[in-house]
């Protein structure tokens, strides 16, 4: 699964007392009276102001200065954007002991942005703040140890770093070692102890671990069977903008278990996860446009919906558009596309895409490279789903060819 990489931003120590424009102008102000108002000026929305008292602040000696300066540098708030002017402030706070300037200048060269890209440099550097303890270049650093990124690959060590960001309560770390237990990637495979990091992740506000979370309570994985508490854990995912989270809600809406059925609320939450990128909620609201399920039925708002989850893999949708174009339905009937689609939809795996596939091809009677394809098209229906009324279909047409 994909895990969030949070890059660091500002760290603003808090201040008790705002400072006014003409308290920002004592020729006296010490460097750290310069840093606190600063972060005054900064939380006020002065920019201009909190870039001119960190500079101060930064020449004499205050290293978060230069990293608080730096970050305004790198986002262009109260200066012009300069990326490599960012580098250097956040190299300057970090040679000063700032761990957050040495987790920005890690993020600059894992990025390249400001500096030349650098995947070793920035491993070096993350390693340097997170033993700092900025948990959140543990993290970064134990995706590179992943991935191979910038060190040799090393899962044990990864999952290592990862636990310690979770240590630091640092919520997508916890998701990050909990899915190592889930599949045993580093750590030993636990799926209890998955359960519990991730929930750990889900109340820190990571809401992939709470998708993760309704997923294993839904399945009874590591923890014991909860669907009603899984309904729960796909909304906090889905209220925090996790499209699996929403589609997987809408089952639930669409099925009327646990929660009472209501094919509209169905509707809204699949076209949340469409709108995220989930192939199968774009699937199944073509279903119910195609069916005025929920929805006003609209068969062209249907066809654009499975051609968008077929684009994005989804092999049922895929089948739905090759017996649309083959028969003509609320589309011009088009063969040759339809073979097309049926095609994607066997080799995704969709039982029905190859019956599909294999009568057309049964179809162009008299040519033996189509009778091959036709053959071999229903074969696989058959192996994927030998006992469903799809795969009866596939053997009695295999046999109507007179193949065994």
């Amino acid at each position: 699964m994909n895990c969030l990489r949070l890059l660091v931003a500002l760290c603003f120590s808090l201040c008790s007392l705002p400072i006014g424009p003409a308290a920002a102008q004592t020729p006296a102000m010490t460097p750290k009276q310069a840093r606190t108002a600063g972060n005054a000026a900064y939380n006020k929305g002065d920019f201009a102001s909190a870039a001119q008292l960190f500079l101060k602040a930064c020449d004499g000696g205050e290293s978060e200065a230069c990293n608080n300066l730096g970050s305004q540098y790198y986002e262009g708030k109260g200066v012009l954007k300069d990326r490599a002017r960012a580098v250097e402030l956040f190299r300057r706070a970090c040679d000063a002991g700032s761990a957050m300037g040495c987790a920005n200048v890690g993020m600059a060269y894992e990025l390249g942005q400001g500096v030349a890209k650098d995947l070793t440099r920035a491993a070096q550097l993350y390693q340097r703040a997170c033993d700092a303890g900025e948990v959140r270049s543990c993290y970064n650093l134990g995706h590179q140890y992943s991935n191979g990124s910038g060190v040799a690959k090393d899962l044990v060590r990864a999952a290592q770093l990862f636990q310690r960001a979770c240590d630091g309560n640092y919520a997508a770390g916890c998701g990050s070692i909990a899915y190592r237990y889930f599949n045993g990637t580093g750590v030993t495979k636990d799926s209890t102890r998955a359960s519990q990091l991730y929930q750990r992740a889900c109340d820190g506000k990571q809401f992939s671990s709470c998708f993760n979370l309704g997923v294993l309570l839904e399945n009874g994985q590591g923890i014991a069977k909860d669907p009603a508490r899984a309904v729960q854990y796909y909304q906090l995912a889905c209220n925090g903008g996790h499209a699996a989270g929403c589609t997987n809600l809408a089952t639930f809406y669409w099925s009327g278990r646990i929660v009472s059925k209501d094919p509209v609320r169905a509707a809204q939450l699949f076209e949340q996860g469409c709108a995220g990128g989930q192939p199968k909620a774009c699937n199944n609201l073509g279903f119910q446009y195609s069916t005025g399920q929920g929805v006003v039925k609209d068969s062209a708002r249907a066809v654009q919906l499975y051609q968008k989850a077929c684009d994005g893999g989804n092999a049922s949708s895929c089948t739905h558009l090759g017996n649309r174009y083959a028969n003509g339905l609320d589309v011009t009937k088009d063969p040759v596309r339809a073979v097309q689609f049926y095609q994607l939809a066997c080799i995704g795996g969709n039982a029905s895409g190859c019956y599909g596939l294999g009568k057309l091809h049964e179809q162009a009677a008299g040519d033996p490279a189509k009778r091959s394809l036709a053959i071999a098209a229903y074969r696989k229906a058959v192996e994927l789903e030998p006992a469903s009324q799809t795969g009866g279909l596939a053997r009695e047409a295999l046999g109507r060819m007179g193949v065994n």
